[in-house]
């Protein structure tokens, strides 16, 4: 479900065994690297990131799951609370709908940057782990 309660379509929850990989994302990796490295737990030393349809699941897994991670990274995913036309719209929508402890930063990077590849990604990445 969408944050306004109506449905709409994630890569992640489309796939048969969506139920598994949520719990191996949102418990199994967590549980993993907490065990095995020094690492904060869960949420307050939490993010998920994700390109394209990635960072629509990444940024659904932090909105439904605060308790799991706080903050989440979408480059060029698709966020459609509202069924805009734009992406940039969508973002815009997802952050007015965000409630605490969840914050949403849009950040408009103009198609004049370039495409919908790692070519315009890639100089975001480092960026986004210095939040």
């Amino acid at each position: 479900m969408s944050l306004t309660g109506k449905p709409f379509p994630c890569t992640l929850t489309a796939l048969s065994v969506a139920a598994l990989v949520h719990t191996r994302l949102s418990v199994d990796v967590p549980k993993t690297v907490t065990d095995n490295f020094r690492a904060r737990s869960a949420p307050r030393g939490w993010a998920v990131a994700g390109y394209s349809a990635g960072a629509h699941c990444a940024a659904r897994l932090a909105v439904a799951h605060p308790d799991h991670c706080r903050a989440a990274v979408s480059l060029s995913g698709y966020n459609d609370p509202i069924g805009s036309t734009t992406r940039y719209e969508d973002a815009m929508a997802l952050e007015q709908a965000a409630e605490a402890p969840t914050t949403v930063h849009v950040v408009h990077i103009p198609k004049s940057a370039g495409g919908h590849n790692m070519a315009l990604w890639r100089p975001q990445v480092v960026p986004v782990f210095r939040c």
